[in-house]
């Protein structure tokens, strides 16, 4: 698997197997999500939940890794979903300022520099039960101090801490 993307016509070249709404995992396994910030609706979450019933039908093992600007889960629609009260097992708030991202606009700089993130983030993980038996319960205290670590670390610099015992 290599991502999803909205253009899969271009975005092929880099490993696009199309659109994310059209993504049924054949073999499970474990996903990061970030989907683009406008989609200001339950869309997402309303898509997961089908690949969760989808596994659960197939007996896959599942995690996702959400990453999305904090506003998103202020929506109640959003804040009360199911796919969080049946399969979320960690939030970790990453607040302003505590870690980095490049702008959408770094395909029209000569050179992309990192900037502090001037909002919240949100990184919600969930897991079926057969995920947390194959990749692990990251409702471990070292799990968001690592994750901690990686988003605060300026992207070129070393990261350390990570993997704890």
């Amino acid at each position: 698997m290599g991502c999803c993307s909205a253009f899969k016509d271009c975005d092929y070249w880099f490993g696009s197997e199309g659109s994310f709404f059209n993504f049924y995992p054949d073999k499970g396994g474990s996903f990061e999500v970030n989907p683009p910030f406008m989609i200001h609706s339950t869309a997402v979450e309303d898509h997961l939940l089908r690949v969760f019933n989808f596994s659960a039908c197939h007996r896959l093992a599942l995690s996702f890794v959400l990453v999305y600007p904090s506003p998103h889960f202020w929506d109640s629609d959003v804040k009360q979903h199911a796919v969080y009260s049946k399969f979320q097992v960690k939030e970790v708030m990453l607040g302003s300022g505590e870690h980095w991202y490049y702008k959408g606009d770094q395909h029209e700089q000569t050179r992309a520099d990192p900037v502090p993130a001037t909002h919240q983030t949100t990184v919600r993980i969930l897991q079926n039960g057969r995920g947390q038996a194959k990749y692990g319960n990251w409702r471990y205290e070292s799990f968001e101090i690592d994750l901690r670590s990686a988003f605060s670390t300026k992207p070129g610099q070393e990261v350390e801490n990570l993997y704890h015992e």
